[in-house]
């Protein structure tokens, strides 16, 4: 009964499902772990760890324009 609070206060800049860029190949976001610093994407079968510094948001999801 009511709303919870979420556990994850924390909004990380790149959230899941938005477009990056990463040494010119463009991947889906799946999400952010330790502590956002690394951001995860699906290369074929494999799901590969990224650091966020090195990769360039496209497109927010849930926004209405590109960055």
């Amino acid at each position: 009964t009511g709303n919870k609070r979420s556990i994850r206060t924390q909004r990380y800049p790149i959230q899941p499902n938005d477009i990056i860029e990463f040494d010119g190949t463009i991947y889906r976001a799946q999400g952010t772990h330790c502590k956002g610093s690394r951001v995860t994407v699906s290369n074929g079968n494999k799901v590969v760890s990224l650091n966020i510094k090195k990769v360039k948001c496209l497109f927010h999801e849930k926004s209405l324009f590109v960055i």
